[in-house]
């Protein structure tokens, strides 16, 4: 007896050192149920029995020193010591599992959206989420995947390490990167058997906590979830913005040269569309795959059979975006993207649109604006930053146009603008008019238009295509993504504003400055200090 009771002890504490051990490699920094699934779960429970047992070798160990006239009280303190202990545990598993949060935040920044909540409990199939984040990201994505976990049971998710779990990560992708969030619905492939018809996944990146937003991960949800793939077409032929990234020169680009490889992007990558480009001169028709057809700048005309491919693809319940500069070339002529645009019930002027604004005492260039007034169509209606326009033509709502035809402005130039025909501005400088002209006429610069049908008709017009251009997105962005999403009848795709944390500086005087001090540095650890003294003296002296 007296070795067991001296071995005992010693096996004990080797077990709990082996149970830490263990915990400490396969265990990912953040706790969750979700972590005791798969393979890394099976040596995280053993770490916990491993542990457990050891503690309860020491226990017995020291009881059976204690083995006596005391040995009731001993064994009894144990086992009293255990079902609290374990009381304790499973008051924090049913916490976990069923409790409530409570975001007191000023905006609701520890909150989903109610439109995220409200798609999430539509849900009809199951969402997996696989997050390999990096190494300082691992609790903030932990705790927010959580909150889509407890708005949806049909979402399920996991954490793990893009070095540690390098098997699991390879049936992601060939090579993986810190942040990496994969988002998908159906089966994966195995190496036993194909992915299921109905799988989709997309794949995302949070690689700083300026990437986490609610927005990315519920639209990449809501897209995993539409089994249909969107193509979209840009025009050739008449010399649009270039989609390639201008070249660079000792690693900087040339800002001189527009560009759309940013709108390329984010069409491809984050909203995964496919992105291709056609010739109507050569091919005579829009492709009969094309989900959103774009013209982007076009610098001459189109030609009549071109018109013609356009709306035979519009009255067929086509979808286009067209993005017209001012036509300030002599000898060309937009006659046929008048005609074209007519026929929908739009007219694109041929003149420029001028006002007097911030950029304009700057730069002395009225060509510059600042569009701040919007419409009421849903694509624009929440938009609440300005956005830049460079040169811009004057597009509005045509008076007799058919009644089936429904067209909305969407974006307007300020009260203090004017327009001018091309031929009184080229070859001059531009100087602002007299004041009598400086009249309130907000000018409209975008228009929408819908007509019904077995497959409805939509298109949007603006009058300028720099506003997407590399050198403006970032601002316009937004903007854009909702355009596109209305034409391709994607409303379900949430626009959701980031949440941005109001600064709330606190400023205290000097008296408030020691009044705190005093509190919590002298009086509260000197009352706690004093009365654990007193309560001491007081009890020996009753003794």
């Amino acid at each position: 007896m007296e070795g067991l009771r001296k071995t005992l002890p010693l096996v004990g504490l080797l077990l709990m050192a082996a149970g830490l051990a263990i915990f400490g490699v396969y265990h990912s920094g953040t706790f969750s149920l979700t972590e005791l699934q798969g393979e890394t779960g099976k040596y995280i429970i053993a770490a916990l029995v491993c542990f457990g047992v050891g503690a309860l070798f020491v226990l017995l160990g020291f009881t059976f020193h204690g083995i006596g006239p005391n040995f009731k009280y001993y064994l009894s303190y144990s086992l009293t010591s255990i079902f609290v202990f374990g009381s304790l545990v499973m008051l924090y598993l049913i916490a976990h599992l069923h409790s409530k949060e409570f975001d007191l935040t000023e905006r609701a920044v520890y909150s989903l959206h109610p439109r995220t909540k409200e798609y999430l409990q539509k849900l009809d199939k199951d969402i997996q989420i696989t997050a390999f984040p990096a190494v300082n990201m691992k609790r903030e994505v932990n705790a927010f995947l959580d909150r889509y976990a407890r708005a949806s049971s049909r979402i399920r998710y996991e954490i793990r390490d893009p070095y540690r779990d390098v098997k699991i990560a390879k049936k992601y992708a060939e090579n993986i990167s810190p942040g990496d969030v994969f988002i998908w619905t159906g089966t994966r492939a195995d190496s036993d058997k194909p992915a299921s018809a109905d799988f989709r996944e997309k794949k995302i990146n949070v690689f700083s906590p300026r990437d986490l937003t609610e927005a990315r991960l519920t639209n990449a949800i809501v897209e995993v979830m539409r089994p249909e793939k969107v193509r979209v077409y840009f025009m050739q032929g008449h010399g649009e913005t270039s989609l390639e990234a201008p070249s660079s020169m000792m690693g900087m680009q040339d800002e001189n040269i527009q560009s759309y490889s940013a709108v390329q992007e984010l069409l491809r990558d984050d909203m995964s569309f496919e992105v291709k480009t056609v010739t109507l001169a050569r091919t005579g028709t829009v492709p009969d795959d094309c989900s959103l057809l774009i013209c982007a700048g076009p610098q001459a005309d189109l030609l009549p059979l071109e018109a013609q491919a356009i709306a035979r693809y519009l009255d067929g319940g086509g979808r286009a975006l067209f993005l017209l500069d001012p036509n300030d070339r002599p000898r060309v002529s937009f006659r046929q993207w008048e005609q074209l645009m007519a026929r929908y019930g739009v007219r694109i002027q041929h003149d420029m649109v001028l006002e007097h604004n911030m950029l304009t005492q700057l730069t002395g260039n009225p060509t510059m604006l600042l569009v701040s007034r919007f419409g009421s169509h849903a694509t624009v209606s929440n938009q609440s930053e300005m956005i830049q326009m460079a040169t811009v033509r004057t597009v509005a709502a045509m008076e007799d146009r058919p009644s089936s035809i429904t067209v909305e402005e969407l974006m307007y130039s300020s009260d203090r603008s004017w327009s001018d025909e091309i031929e009184k501005l080229r070859g001059r400088e531009v100087t602002l008019p007299e004041p009598s002209r400086m009249k309130e006429q907000p000018l409209g610069v975008a228009v929408s238009a819908t007509l019904g049908g077995n497959k409805e008709l939509r298109m949007v017009v603006l009058g300028d295509s720099d506003v997407f251009e590399n050198r403006f997105f970032p601002n316009t962005a937004r903007v854009l993504i909702n355009l596109v999403n209305w034409l391709v009848a994607r409303e379900d795709l949430i626009d959701i504003p980031p949440k941005q944390r109001p600064d709330t500086p606190v400023f205290l005087t000097a008296v408030q400055l020691r009044t705190v001090f005093t509190l919590l540095v002298l009086v509260i650890p000197g009352v706690i200090f004093f009365s654990g003294v007193g309560y001491v003296l007081v009890r020996r002296r009753i003794r």
